[in-house]
This record gives structure tokens, C-alpha cells and sequence, in this order.
């Protein structure tokens, strides 16, 4: 390959993953960020050595929290230790968009990864039948990732037998009791599950002492919902850090890219610092885009002249349900555990879909109830106390399912800068009740294995774009044009910018899309220093 200076454009899991391949390959390496963090006065709180003191951590984290939301009862977006540093934003990056859309972006240290589930997946070929190149050639780069994060689950359970890629998952923490005992139920009717195209086994879930303080890993403290005070759920932002005394490695924060400008001899990135001031450009040899879906387009459309054209995104339609166990399971809601996801089903036996739709199940935490508080008020208490039995037998389920079977997005990047980014419309959105409805009496029916039914007449369905798992803006293909991407991520007609984020993804499938879109990340690292480019 030519040259030996790569930038990198935004700190999410992609860009972290492209970081660290090119870095320990000696190449010279600068990632390019706003990179915002979280204040300093709660910083004490997300890198704890310790114990952690629940009420004093949960005082801190509910007044700041009230301090951005204020009384509401509508649940906010995750804010990490009650924090909105994840999505804050600047007038270069402001996104309008139209009625009953729910479409996040980021410009923090580490992206939505400072606030995501930690739910990590494989791929499939079912999964990506029109994506430019097979399953397959993500299997080793599926591999290289447990230099980066660590991956708490089962390794060979049902889950892993829908794979090529089999990820290096070892339980690292204890398994919530509600998980526990479906896992039970489901080891005995394995083969009726499978049989009927079902799947089912333990979460699996970046979480592990890789990263964390102290290599503490998960404690168990329960406050997962909040943020991890052991930093133990993977963060992009710990990849860059780990980064940061390396002599081949630069990060150049507070600065927002507006647009590249190629030409033989390398690629430049134009930008500007953050809180105003001149332009600055930045010259590479490569330069890799990974700043989300919006982001990245905006960057590709104004660099590009394609700013007079509406770019399709492809969305991932997402339902919440209640799950009731037939059993109470008592303490489950007192107890203190990990309150990531427990259970993953999957489900490959639809006669309504081809593709795989992707069930997670959780145990009731107190994000829940401090919803029920701020609908309730005064009575929440008492009816907490009253309904404990109930709550005890409960669970919640969301479902996403692949984005051909979802709805679609239309983005329009604004030609000017100072207008922001751009603007995101809903597109055609088809009904997915019937494939919703069909896996919720395939749960139903299987009941005896699982040891609880869903309750799809209390199910919700998210707004477009709530999943957050979307992409397919400039899609990878053979032969690309413009507005689409090759199999290495290069925007038509460019030849040493390399796009590496959601963006590429030609559809996107239901299951975690984190670990897939990492994977692609370091599969488009290797062509390009094997020198395919």
C-alpha cells in the first residue's frame, strides 16, 4: 500500500477497531474527533477500584440525570451515569428531522458505545445474501476482536450452531436467576427448538475485565443501566485511551471534518475545531470514515457533490414486550446482577421471513421502575411493594428484526455547513405485525421449554430509527456507482478513502449489528494492507 500516514475520522467501535489494527502494524495513526466526555465532576464515578457505594452512586447519577430531563415520565435515552455527553452536539452537526422519528448520533469519545447494550452477534449468510462478498470472509476477523474486547456467554450453545464465526465467549460473571433457570428448561428441550428453527442460549454481551479498573471485570453491582463503575462493559473510548502512550498514535480531539479532498499523493481531511475558529486540513496517505451513519454520508455527499440527492437508510424495526415467567422466581428484582441482556432466541424458522429476527430478554431492572415513579408519583411505592410478586415473574423482550423486512430512511445532506448536517425523513414503512405476531405464538408454544409466555397485546413498537441499528447509506457492491462503496468500503471514483461504519452495510440484519460492523472494519484493514487496494 502507499504510504504509511493513516487518519481516521471518529472514535466509535469501527473507528477503534481500525485504530488499533494500523497502530499495531507500526503504522503512523491519528484519529480525528469532537470527542466529547463526560463532565468532570462525575468522572470519579466511572472508574472505580472499589466497592461501589449504591446509594451514593444512584444520589449522583438521578440529580444529574433530573438536571437534563428534568421530571419526566417518559424514559430518556440511556444517559451513562445520567449524563447527555453521548449526545451532544454542535451547530455543524445538527440533524433535523420529521415527525415521529427517533434517530440518535454522537460526537463522544467512543460514540453510542458509551451508552449501548454491549450485545454482540455473529452474521449470517441467510443474513446477508446481497452483501458483495459471503459470511465467511468475516470469520477471521471475527477472531482478531478478542484482542480488543472480551465477550461474556457460552461458546457451542444454540446460538453458535447458526454461525461460521464461533466467538471466543466464557462466562465471566453470573447469570441473573430468571436467566438461569429458562437456560435450565432450554438444555432440556434443545433438540424440539431446534427442530422448529428456534435457538436459544445465555446473552452474549462485551463485558469483561479487558478494559476495566484494575482488571476488575463485572462485580455484579447491578448498576449496568446507569453506566459501569468498573468500566467493565466495552467502550470504544477505552481502546483510544489504551492507544494514547503509543508513539505511532495521535488523537486530535475537538475537531469536527467537514469533508476530504483527494488527490494522488494522499487524501486531505478538512476540518474545523469544534468551538469555532479557521479551517484546518490534515493530510494522510489513507483516511478511514467511521463516524455513523449520518456523519460519514454527510462527509462522502459534500466531498463527492452529491448533496442533491435523498440517501435511502435502511432501518431495523424493534418491539418491546412484557415476558411472564409461570413461576415467581423470588428476589429476582431485589437481586444485585449484571442487568444487561440474559437471553438471546433466535428464531430461523418463520414461514413470514427468510431472515433471522433476533429476541433478547432481560429481568426487570430499575430503569423500569423509576418509570412506573414517574408516572405514578406518590402511589409508585406502595404499588411497587403490593406488585412485587408479579414483577418477580416478569420479564421484557425486545425483538429487531432485519432492516428487508423493516422500514427505510431518507437522508438529504445539506450542501452548506453551517446549516448542518442534513435532514432524515421516515420512508416506506411495511406492516411487520405478522411476523411479530408469528414469533410471538412460536414463543407462546413453547412455553414449556422457556417456563413463561410473552404477552404480545401489551407489545410496543419503536418509532423509525429507535433501534439505533441502521446503516446501508453507501452499500457496499462489486461494481459500485455513485453513492455506493466497494468491497473495501471506497466511496465511487475514490481511491485512498475508506468508509468502515454502519453505512456500508448493504441491508442490515436483526441480529447485534457492533461486533459484525468491527469485524467488516478490520476485513476492509486487510485488503488494504495485503495492498488490494
Amino acid at each position: 500500500m502507499n504510504g504509511r500516514k493513516i487518519g481516521i475520522v471518529g472514535s466509535g467501535p469501527s473507528g477503534a477497531a481500525v485504530a488499533h489494527r494500523f497502530v499495531e502494524a507500526g503504522f503512523d495513526v491519528t484519529v480525528i474527533d469532537v470527542g466529547f466526555e463526560i463532565e468532570p465532576h462525575l468522572a470519579p464515578f466511572t472508574q472505580a477500584d472499589h466497592a461501589v457505594d449504591r446509594d451514593r452512586f444512584m444520589e449522583a447519577v438521578t440529580a444529574q440525570r433530573k438536571s437534563v430531563v428534568g421530571e419526566t415520565a417518559v424514559l430518556p435515552p440511556k444517559l451513562p451515569f445520567g449524563s447527555d455527553f453521548v449526545y451532544r452536539s454542535i451547530p455543524p452537526n445538527r440533524l433535523s428531522s420529521g415527525a415521529g422519528l427517533h434517530v440518535e448520533t454522537s460526537l463522544a469519545l467512543g460514540g453510542l458505545s458509551n451508552a449501548w447494550g454491549a450485545n454482540v452477534c455473529a452474521v449470517s449468510q441467510r443474513d446477508m445474501a446481497d452483501w458483495p462478498f459471503p459470511a465467511g470472509d468475516l470469520t477471521p476477523h471475527f477472531a482478531e476482536l478478542d484482542a480488543i474486547l472480551d465477550v461474556s456467554g457460552d461458546a457451542g450453545d444454540g446460538i453458535d450452531e447458526l454461525y461460521d464465526a464461533r466467538l471466543d465467549a466464557r462466562p465471566n460473571y453470573p447469570l441473573g436467576l430468571h436467566g438461569q433457570r429458562i437456560l435450565a428448561g432450554v438444555a432440556r428441550g434443545r433438540e424440539r427448538l431446534a427442530a422448529a428453527g428456534l435457538r436459544c442460549g445465555r446473552a452474549k454481551i462485551a463485558v469483561g475485565p479487558k478494559h476495566s479498573v484494575g482488571g476488575m471485570g463485572c462485580t455484579s453491582c447491578g448498576l449496568c443501566m446507569h453506566g459501569c463503575p468498573h468500566r467493565a462493559i466495552f467502550n470504544a473510548a477505552d481502546v483510544i485511551r489504551s492507544l494514547s502512550g503509543r508513539p505511532n498514535f495521535r488523537y486530535l480531539g475537538g475537531r469536527h471534518v467537514l469533508r476530504y479532498a483527494e488527490g494522488p499523493d494522499g487524501v486531505a481531511a478538512v476540518c474545523r475545531p469544534a468551538d469555532g475558529g479557521p479551517r484546518e486540513e490534515h493530510r494522510f496517505d489513507r483516511l478511514f470514515v467511521a463516524c455513523g451513519v449520518m456523519g460519514s454520508t454527510a462527509i462522502v455527499a459534500r466531498s463527492q457533490g452529491l448533496c442533491d440527492r435523498d440517501f435511502i437508510i435502511h432501518d431495523s424495526q424493534k418491539y418491546y414486550f412484557p415476558y411472564l415467567r409461570y413461576r415467581r422466581v423470588k428476589g429476582a428484582v431485589d437481586e444485585r446482577a449484571n442487568t444487561l441482556a440474559q437471553v438471546y432466541i433466535q428464531d430461523v424458522g418463520l414461514r413470514s421471513t427468510p431472515h433471522t429476527l433476533h429476541c433478547q430478554l432481560y429481568g426487570v431492572n430499575d430503569l423500569f421502575f423509576e418509570s412506573l415513579k414517574a408516572k405514578l408519583g406518590a402511589l409508585a411505592h406502595p404499588l411497587m411493594r403490593l406488585g412485587t410478586p408479579m414483577f418477580e415473574r416478569m420479564m421484557i423482550g425486545m425483538v429487531y428484526f432485519h432492516s428487508n423486512d423493516s422500514g427505510t430512511l431518507r437522508y438529504r445532506v445539506s450542501a452548506n455547513e453551517e446549516d448542518g448536517i442534513g435532514h432524515v425523513e421516515a420512508g416506506p414503512r411495511p406492516d411487520t405485525r405478522p411476523i411479530f405476531k408469528e414469533f410471538m405464538g412460536r414463543l407462546g408454544r413453547f412455553g414449556g421449554v422457556f417456563g413463561g409466555r410473552p404477552l404480545p397485546f401489551l407489545a410496543e413498537s419503536s418509532p423509525p430509527g429507535h433501534s439505533l441499528h441502521f446503516g446501508g447509506s453507501l452499500p457496499m457492491a462489486r461494481a459500485p456507482e455513485p453513492g455506493q462503496t466497494d468491497v473495501l468500503g471506497r466511496p465511487f471514483g475514490s481511491d485512498r478513502v475508506h468508509v468502515v461504519d454502519t453505512s456500508v452495510l448493504p441491508s442490515i440484519p436483526g441480529t447485534p449489528t457492533t461486533y459484525t460492523v468491527m469485524a467488516n472494519a478490520l476485513r476492509i484493514c486487510a485488503g488494504v494492507l495485503k495492498g488490494a487496494a
